[in-house]
């Protein structure tokens, strides 16, 4: 398992937000947020007080997902955990 952990405090603003961007298919559920490859996966759980959204973002040959983890806090600390699995 990988923690990020990020701690942050603004001045102005509507919190944070988390990005994770692949090209892979993506699935979300509630706070865990699944990635699948062609051999493994990758769970992403993000805590109990953010949202989670992913945006589906154009390229040229295809398409990128980018996941956004948001926290609507100005202050605070957030870890986000990933796990890779067959």
């Amino acid at each position: 398992m990988l923690a990020i952990t990020d701690a942050w405090e603004l001045a102005a603003g509507d919190g944070v937000d988390f990005y994770w961007q692949t090209r892979l298919p993506v699935a979300v559920d509630g706070h865990a947020i699944t990635i699948t490859g062609r051999h493994a996966r990758v769970i992403i759980e993000a805590p109990s007080d953010t949202t989670v959204r992913v945006d589906e973002l154009s390229l040229l040959d295809g398409v990128q997902h980018r996941i956004a983890i948001h926290n609507p806090a100005m202050a605070g600390e957030m870890t986000v955990r990933i796990r890779l699995t067959r």
